[in-house]
């Protein structure tokens, strides 16, 4: 008897296994707390959370750049589209404002 749906494979080392580490660089993408991913990811020790389940991504940079403009009260037009701020006048030879 044949089947209603013939199999597909988008890559061979693709499984739902894949979703986790998607699931938490989403969380990390969404601003959640490392901690929080810790336990919605069922972990107990935040070590593995953060070095095997997270990936950085250039939305998570982005993010993280404009929330610490916004801490220092800035402008986020002093930011790049990397995210990376512009060295202007007021900064010292080392880059530290």
């Amino acid at each position: 008897m044949g089947s209603i749906v013939e199999p597909c494979r988008v890559a061979n080392d693709l499984v739902p296994y894949c979703l986790r580490h998607t699931f938490c660089t989403d969380l990390q993408d969404a601003g959640i707390a490392i901690n929080i991913a810790k336990e919605l990811m069922g972990h107990s020790d935040i070590s593995l959370t953060s070095r095997i389940y997270t990936h950085y991504t250039e939305a998570s940079l982005n993010h993280a750049a404009k929330l610490l403009q916004q801490y220092r009260g800035g402008n986020l037009d002093d930011f790049n589209e990397n995210g990376v701020e512009f060295c202007n006048t007021n900064c010292n030879t080392n880059g530290a404002k």
